[in-house]
């Protein structure tokens, strides 16, 4: 009941922490690998060690006493939780190789304890097998964890040169443009400029060729006509409505008389 007891603390633990979203926000990454590395390991050791036959190898009793002539033990159990907690821990698990390195290493010594301390069912040749076959397993997992890691490192790497390669590019193309923009713009300013300098002649405007045609021969009165017209129609010539003569007082005097 302890052993089951313990195994069901730590895995509510596992659950809890993984889901607490502020836990996993105020823990640093790297002691978040330890942590979880180590639950993994405690884990696992209570598994194995939590099966009956063998609690009661380590209280020193014969398990067939206590469990009844039928009961039976084998390397198996053993073996298949070591390498289910080593595969599981490295592809489900997002924890780097060298970090996950001990739970490798606390499997291959548990199969160990439980042959050597606690004694096994198995023939010594078949316990050699399964030793050597447990250690390839790991050394391969563990390798191609490693490889895993290179490779996505690898990918990162070159996803972050891409993306600031073409950053460069496009930075370079922005200004490329902005320079052949603000050359255009300044010749059509330029250009622009010009034109209104030629438009702004008095001459060349209406009310310049109007007043221009009063020093010339011909009908002044009709040249007033028509320059009374554009001032109403510009709004700048003032009605007699709004002309007040006064006759008793004088403004100034002059060469062409009196105001």
């Amino acid at each position: 009941l302890y052993v089951v007891g313990s195994e069901s603390v730590v895995c509510v633990l596992i659950v809890c922490i993984l889901c607490s979203k502020p836990i996993m926000r105020r823990i640093r990454p790297a002691v978040l690998e330890v942590g979880m590395t180590f639950m993994m390991v405690s884990l696992m050791y209570l598994t194995v060690l939590s099966v009956p036959t063998r609690l009661c190898k380590i209280q020193g009793y014969d398990f067939r006493e206590v469990l009844g002539p039928d009961a039976y033990e084998s390397d198996s159990g053993v073996l298949l939780v070591v390498d289910g907690f080593i595969t599981a821990a490295h592809y489900a698990v997002p924890i780097r190789w060298f970090v996950m390195f001990p739970l490798v290493l606390a499997g291959v010594l548990l199969y160990g304890l439980s042959v050597l301390v606690i004694g096994s069912e198995e023939p010594p040749l078949n316990q050699i097998f399964n030793a050597l076959i447990l250690i390839c397993i790991a050394i391969v997992t563990s390798w191609g964890k490693r490889v895993t890691e290179v490779d996505e490192r690898k990918a990162f790497h070159d996803i972050i040169k891409e993306r600031s390669l073409r950053c460069q590019a496009e930075h370079k193309l922005a200004r490329a443009e902005e320079e052949a923009g603000s050359s255009g713009s300044q010749q059509e300013r330029q250009a622009r400029d010009l034109q209104s300098q030629t438009d702004s002649v008095p001459t060349t405007t209406q009310t310049g060729m109007i007043f221009e045609a009063l020093f010339e021969e011909g009908d002044a009165a009709t040249q007033l006509e028509k320059v009374g017209d554009i001032g109403d129609l510009e709004h700048w010539r003032i009605n007699e409505s709004e002309v007040q003569i006064m006759t008793e007082e004088s403004l100034g005097s002059g060469g062409f008389g009196d105001v």
